[in-house]
This record gives C-alpha cells, structure tokens and sequence, in this order.
C-alpha cells in the first residue's frame, strides 16, 4: 500500500527552525479531512484544534492547535499543501515527525538543505 501523504521535514526559508511541509495526498477542497487525519495519527500527543482562521484572501485555512508537546499550526492551502509550523517549540515538530515516520499513511521524502538557504 502507498502512503496517502508525502512530506518534508524541511527549514523555513532563511531560518533555522522546522517545519513539516506535506506536498502530496489530499484534497484541497476538504483541508478539514487531512487536519482529522493528522490528529488521529498524532493522537498520542492528545492534539486539540484551539482557534481556526479562513483567510480566504490567501487562500489559506490556519487551524491552531495544541498538545500534551506544545502548540502548533497547521496551515492548508487550496493548491494542496499544507505546513506544520511551531517556531517557539521546535520539540513539538521533532514529535510530530517522529510519529509521522511511523504511520504507513505518511511517507518522508528527501529534502535539499540549500533550497531554503
């Protein structure tokens, strides 16, 4: 079986922190299934959705959330990418990949470092 989500663990541009981007494996059109999806995978670190933001001038859903490691966000896009971002608790992403590593729905693709430089 193939893995529904592809993602990176990857930098932000021109920073040291982390991020997860997932580039692959959902629908655009319903960014509150993949959100579902990911808090049942990260269920362990007992993740709850604390504030939800539509900002449809970019075309973006921001979903808030925090957990037993920390808050982060989730950010969807309608072109089918999504963001976990945690700049004030890079442990909280470390977590999340961990776990993400560990469920066959998620596959970690390679990243280039100098991308982001």
């Amino acid at each position: 079986m193939a893995a529904l989500y592809k993602y990176q663990l990857r930098p932000e541009y021109r920073s040291e922190n982390l991020l997860i981007e997932i580039i692959s494996g959902f629908d655009a059109d319903s960014p509150t299934k993949f959100v579902s999806d990911l808090k049942e995978v990260i269920s362990e670190i007992q993740p709850k959705i604390t504030d939800i933001h539509d900002l449809w001038m970019n075309d973006e859903m921001f979903f808030c959330m925090t957990s037993d490691e920390g808050d982060f966000t989730v950010s969807v896009t309608i072109w089918g990418i999504a963001f976990i971002m945690a700049s004030r608790n890079q442990k909280v992403i470390l977590k999340i990949d961990s776990v993400l590593q560990n469920d066959a729905n998620f596959e970690k693709l390679p990243v280039n470092l100098e991308n982001y430089i």
